[in-house]
């Protein structure tokens, strides 16, 4: 519990300093991998709290499931817009900051139910 509490406060430390002076075109793109990297971190330690816990607490963790899939998807769309932006140039894509936001949000939800099954 205390790895996975620690290691988001990081990234969102990295992130924030990551952030300071950057374009916006370089910002989406460090909130991409920052976001890809806790995405996979979070993914990681469901699959090894699904192999140990039981009962109630494996119950809880599965309300995870879906929220991951969904976080899955928004962050591939993310990403596919900061690379085309990064290729294509012009202004910020309309889509970019609505997909950021559903993806903290479900990232901020399944990271409540995962500490609250540790």
């Amino acid at each position: 519990m205390k790895r996975l509490a620690l290691l988001l406060a990081c990234m969102v430390m990295l992130v924030s300093c990551g952030l300071k002076g950057a374009t916006p075109m370089d910002q989406a793109s460090i909130i991409s991998e920052q976001a890809t990297k806790t995405y996979f971190t979070m993914y990681n330690e469901y699959k090894h709290l699904e192999g140990i816990l039981t009962g109630d607490n494996l119950k809880t963790l599965q309300k995870a499931a879906p929220m991951l899939n969904q976080a899955k998807g928004y962050l591939a769309t993310y990403n596919d817009l900061v690379i085309t932006w990064r290729i294509v140039g012009g202004e910020e894509p309309m889509d970019l900051l609505k997909n950021r936001q559903l993806i903290n949000d479900l990232l901020a939800q399944i990271s409540v139910i995962i500490l609250g099954v540790m």
